[in-house]
Order: structure tokens, then C-alpha cells, then sequence
């Protein structure tokens, strides 16, 4: 099934280490032709000094930067509208965003600072003042962690505990007692969010998730945050999809095997499913979610958390990531597994699947250069390899063939910044909106309840306007005309009781017709014994194909206001004798 895929490039020889989070597809100058950046952390991603943000156009390094400190996560987005839309790159590095315009350092935003314990707070002063030895400040500050926890403690306390020896930490706070004491989180991932338009060059938002159990969404034109949500855990992979301004889903996974959702308005995440096993990675879709979990199995949730289907991998999962195929009408979950095999997975189907020589440790799949589908493998030795999806791919899609070779994707028209305005009205004045159709809604429904009133009152149809009455009435025209034959029936319905006095009227123009008997006296109608009379209508009009109705009345005495029942009959254009 690897011929569906070109082997573009391959650099065996490249040593970049670094795993999904940290690599991006960016179009950086404008031009047209995508990059790729990525974070080489150094081999086995022990020497924090050693990592690099790289830019590689096809296989060569065209760019590198130094990077302080350990970076998580980065992503690429546009930040503001000016021309031409370069887009810049945030790199997530401890508590701060490093943001890159045109590959050089443009700002950094620091998350605000956490609250710091009362005691903590006390008991370092204390230390600052000689108040107190270094040993009953170690046994107060372990004795704090195990009552409030070792992560809500500040990293200058969490680093005391750590430390081994006395010496040790007798000058750790000979070093730090002067400092300011603060309480800074930790960035764990990090995603983009569309802010008021889904255009691919459209400003987006940057999401963030940290140690201290926080989403953040962040402003990139103003870098303040917009929205603070609380997670019930330590978020480790984000999805978003939607639009931050107008309806926006947000799917996390957290170190505790919580998947928690996050929707516009919400200040608390909600649990949305609970997987059997910690999360590896997570692509999010239109309409799914998928995980890679560490059972080495793949699963795929709804939008309600309902799990649709599970995979059970053949080798150790490495690395996930999404790869849309619009062209073919799919979205699919790119796999990589430590046998360097790369599985792809629509519906719970395995649908392709491309061999490389070496274990994947991360992916990516988007546009790269000119080419519009491409998957990215960075190996575990640090190797490069690059494969492009040939124009005549096909896939083994259980569901068919046919729909994913002719299917092509809806024509949606983007959204405008009227129809955003339109949104914002709506959920601003939801309320008087909803009164305005719940009144049409009655109104209607009045309307409706009076034309079927009116309709049983008047009886067009020949039913029974009483129950008291059960009368059928049927009626039958013959004749090709000018003078056609009428012909009546009245049949009592019921079972025992007979019925007399009644009588059949016939209403029409009579500037059209002519009508032997208008009016017809019925015997005593005994039950199962129709009564069955014919007359004559001749068509008197002048004006020829001038048509009406007459109308069949059923009445009983005098006295009777309303008809018993009543029919109206269409009468056919009569025929021209000439012209036989």
C-alpha cells in the first residue's frame, strides 16, 4: 500500500531528536513554499543548552536559533493582519512563550505568577532573617508538601527538598534567601485556536495548558488572556476546533486518563471520556477525537465521548498525528510504531500504511513545500524522510471505494464578518429572540387551529360533521358534457338505528349549470341499505372552458342550521360535440 506515497527526501544523517509536539508546517516568507520547523532537543534530550529551533526547506537546514531553556511544544500562527501574512512561531519553554517573527526573537510572554503559601512565605523570611536553621526549614517545607503538595510548593522549595546532602543545601540557601520568592507554573502543551475567522491566514489564538492544572487562551495581538478554564489534572495533548469569537471545542488529555472538554463560556473542563490507559497522542477532528494510548491501542471517540471504535496495534505506539485528505473525502489519524511502520486509520479502518527503514519517534502531515500532502517522519536516530501522496492514491476503505475516489469536498461558503456580528447579536439578545418565536410559533399555531375549525365546520369532505350522524357520502359524474349525469349516494353507517327526514341539496352557479332535481327528498335509510338517485347537470355558460363546482348537501329538517354532511365536486370541462 506504500504506492500511494513518493519518497521525496531522506537525510539519515540530520541528528534531530525531538517528538511530535515540536515540529510545525509554516508557509514563513510568504512565498508559497512551506517549511518545516522543528526543535532538535540533542541526542537522548539530556543537555538542555543543546536545543535548537531548525527550519528545513525539503532536506536542508536553512535556519537555526539557540533556544535557553527545554522547549515543550510549538506552533505556528498569525499573530496579527498586516501584509504579507508571515505567520510567526511560539515556542513553549517553562513558564514563558518565546515568539519568533521572520526567525528572530520578536517577544516573549511570561505566564502571571501563582499564589504562594502563607507559610511558605513565613518560613523563608525567617531564613532570610537567620531566624531559622536550614535543617527545621527543610522539615517545615516537607511537612507543608506533604500537606498542600509538592506541586503547589515554589520551584526554589521543591529544589531544596531535592537536594541530597546538608552542605548542599545549606549554600543553596545561603544563595537564595535574598532572592524574591515567587511561584511561576510550567507550560506542558500547546495548540491554536481560529479567533473570528477560519481562514488558514486568519489571526488565531494561542491555547495553553500548564502544571498547575490550567487552559489558558491567549490574545496573539495583544498577548493578554482571554479565557482561564480549570482542569481536573495535568493537561499533556490539546486538540481545538471552531472559532474562538463565535463556538470553539477544546479536547484535552490529562496525566490522570481524564479526557476533559472545554466550549466557549465554561470555566471548568468536563469530562468527556475515561481511557483505559495513559494518553500517547491526540488528533482531533471535525467530528472525533482519536487517541494513541500507551496499551498500545487506538481509539476513537464522538463528540459526546461515546466510544466508536478500538484498534489494537501490532507494534509499540511511538507517535500520533492527524492527516486530512479532503480530496478523498477522509480524515484520517496517522500511527507511528516503534517497527518504523506507518499506519493510517479512517473510521476505524486501516486504510494505508508506509514502511520506513528506521523507528519513528515523531510525525507531521500537511503541506510541506509545493506539495499539498505530505507526512514528515523524524526517526529515533535522528533521520529525515519526507513522502508526498501521489494524485492517483487510492484507499482500501472498508465503506467503499467509489464514495472516496468521486467524493469532493462541500463548497461552504467562509464565514463573514457580518454573519460573526449576526452570531454575537443572537447570543446577546438569545432571549428576546426566543420570545419573538415563541409568539410567531403560537400565532401559528392559532392560525392552523382555526383553518381546521373552519374546514370541519364548512365539511368540504364528505365525513360526518356529528358523530351523532354516521352518514357516508359519495358522489360520481359521468358524461363528457355539455349535460353530465350526477349520481348521489347516502348510506347509513350505523349499526341499528334508521334515520328519516333527511334530504340532499344541490348548491351551485347558475350562470354555469343547469340542475334537473336541486333538491331531493331520501326515503327511511335503514343501516347497510345506500340510497342511490340520479339527476342531470347541463352546462349553461357562454364563455367556453369557464368550469365550476356544485356542491352536494346533505340535510335533515328545517330546523338543522348546518349541513350533515357535505361534498364539493370539481366539474369537468365539457367536451366540444363539433368536433366528434
Amino acid at each position: 500500500m506504500a504506492k500511494n506515497w513518493l519518497e521525496a527526501h531522506a537525510d539519515f544523517s540530520a541528528s534531530v531528536h525531538t517528538f511530535g509536539q515540536c515540529m510545525a508546517l509554516a508557509d514563513l516568507n510568504a512565498d508559497g513554499d512551506h517549511r518545516l520547523i522543528i526543535v532538535d532537543h540533542g541526542q537522548f534530550l539530556a543537555n538542555r543548552s543543546q536545543a535548537k529551533l531548525k527550519v528545513y526547506r525539503g532536506t536542508s537546514l536553512i535556519a537555526e536559533n539557540a533556544i535557553l531553556d527545554f522547549p515543550v511544544a510549538i506552533a505556528a500562527f498569525h499573530m496579527d493582519t498586516t501584509q504579507p501574512r508571515i505567520p510567526a512561531i511560539a515556542v513553549a519553554s517553562g513558564p514563558h512563550i518565546y515568539i519568533y517573527k521572520n526567525m528572530r526573537p520578536y517577544f516573549k510572554f511570561s505566564l502571571p505568577p501563582m499564589d504562594v503559601s502563607s507559610v511558605e512565605r513565613d518560613v523563608w523570611a525567617q531564613a532570610k532573617d537567620g531566624n531559622i536553621e536550614v535543617d527545621i526549614l527543610t522539615d517545615m517545607l516537607s511537612g507543608l508538601s506533604k500537606e498542600v503538595g509538592f506541586s503547589r510548593l515554589t520551584a526554589r522549595s521543591q529544589h531544596l527538598l531535592s537536594l541530597p546532602e546538608a552542605a548542599l543545601r545549606r549554600k543553596f540557601v545561603e544563595e537564595q534567601k535574598g532572592q524574591p520568592l515567587k511561584r511561576q507554573t510550567t507550560i506542558t502543551c500547546l495548540t491554536t485556536l481560529k479567533k473570528a475567522l477560519p481562514d488558514e491566514d486568519a489571526v488565531t489564538c494561542l491555547v495553553v495548558g500548564t502544571e498547575s492544572g490550567h487552559v489558558y487562551i491567549l490574545d496573539s495581538e495583544a498577548f493578554t488572556i482571554l479565557d482561564t478554564v480549570q482542569v481536573s489534572g495535568v493537561p499533556c495533548f490539546m486538540g481545538a476546533v471552531g472559532l474562538r469569537d463565535v463556538e470553539f471545542r477544546i479536547v484535552v488529555a490529562c496525566r490522570n486518563r481524564q479526557l476533559l472538554q472545554i466550549k466557549r463560556g465554561w470555566r471548568e473542563a468536563r469530562p468527556l471520556a475515561q481511557p483505559p490507559a495513559q494518553t500517547l497522542g491526540l488528533a482531533i477532528g471535525p467530528n472525533a477525537v482519536v487517541l494513541a494510548l500507551m496499551d498500545d491501542t487506538l481509539r476513537w471517540y464522538s463528540k459526546k465521548g461515546k466510544e466508536a471504535w478500538c484498534v489494537t496495534l501490532a507494534g509499540v505506539v511511538r507517535c500520533l498525528t492527524a492527516a486530512p485528505l479532503p480530496q478523498h473525502g477522509l480524515w484520517a489519524a496517522a500511527v507511528g510504531l516503534v517497527d518504523g511502520s506507518v499506519l493510517l486509520f479512517a473510521e476505524g479502518k486501516l486504510i494505508d500504511s508506509i514502511a520506513t527503514p528506521r523507528p519513528v519517534s515523531a510525525l507531521i502531515c500537511g503541506t510541506f513545500g509545493q506539495g499539498e500532502h505530505c507526512l514528515v517522519v523524524n526517526s529515533e536516530d535522528g533521520g529525515l524522510m519526507v513522502h508526498i501522496l501521489r494524485r492517483t492514491a487510492t484507499f482500501n476503505t472498508a465503506a467503499g471505494d467509489a464514495e472516496s475516489k468521486g467524493s469532493q469536498p462541500l463548497s461552504i461558503p467562509k464565514k463573514t464578518k457580518l454573519f460573526v456580528e449576526q452570531t454575537v447579536r443572537e447570543r446577546e439578545a438569545a432571549k428576546s429572540i426566543h420570545d419573538a418565536f415563541q409568539t410567531d410559533l403560537l400565532r401559528l399555531r392559532l392560525k392552523v387551529a382555526k383553518s381546521c375549525e373552519s374546514a370541519l365546520t364548512g365539511s368540504s369532505t364528505g365525513n360526518p360533521i356529528s358523530n351523532s350522524q354516521p352518514l357516508r357520502l359519495a358522489a360520481q359524474v359521468r358524461g363528457l358534457g355539455p349535460t353530465f349525469q350526477l349520481t348521489v349516494e347516502v348510506e347509513n353507517m350505523a349499526e341499528e338505528e334508521a334515520m328519516i327526514g333527511l334530504a340532499i341539496v344541490l348548491h351551485f352557479d347558475s350562470k354555469i349549470y343547469q340542475v334537473e332535481q336541486p333538491f331531493i327528498k331520501v326515503p327511511l335509510l335503514v343501516p347497510r341499505f345506500p340510497f342511490e338517485v340520479e339527476t342531470l347537470v347541463k352546462y349553461v355558460s357562454t364563455t367556453p372552458g369557464l368550469t365550476g363546482v356544485v356542491r352536494v348537501l346533505v340535510v335533515k329538517g328545517r330546523q338543522q342550521q348546518a349541513p350533515l354532511l357535505a361534498a364539493l365536486i370539481h366539474m369537468p370541462i365539457p367536451g366540444d360535440l363539433d368536433s366528434f
